[in-house]
């Protein structure tokens, strides 16, 4: 991946923790029915902290998204990035909401 990462965002390297994460969110969208992330193949490639802030590579669309782990059974706020030039421009121009 030639992701161009700044403003603290980073590359997941280790498997162990990209695993911890990949399955707290699939936890937090089994509660969720009406999720937009809730059955769809992902993949934690991006962190901008060790639990919270996360770039996904949705499998099906081949694009990425925004995702914010909330650890409770409660909607994680998800935004669609989209393309790697659109994820260029999200790590560039973040600002936490």
């Amino acid at each position: 991946m030639g992701i161009a990462w700044c403003n603290e965002w980073r590359e997941i390297l280790g498997e162990r923790h990209r695993l911890y994460i990949e399955r707290e969110l699939a936890w937090e969208l089994d509660q969720i029915r009406e999720h937009a992330l809730r059955g769809r193949v992902f993949h934690v490639v991006g962190a901008r902290n060790l639990y919270n802030d996360f770039i996904l590579f949705l499998d099906d669309e081949q694009t990425y998204a925004y995702v914010h782990l909330v650890w409770k059974p409660a909607p994680p706020p998800f935004r669609r990035i989209g393309d790697e030039n659109a994820l260029h421009h999200f790590v560039r121009n973040w600002k936490a909401d």
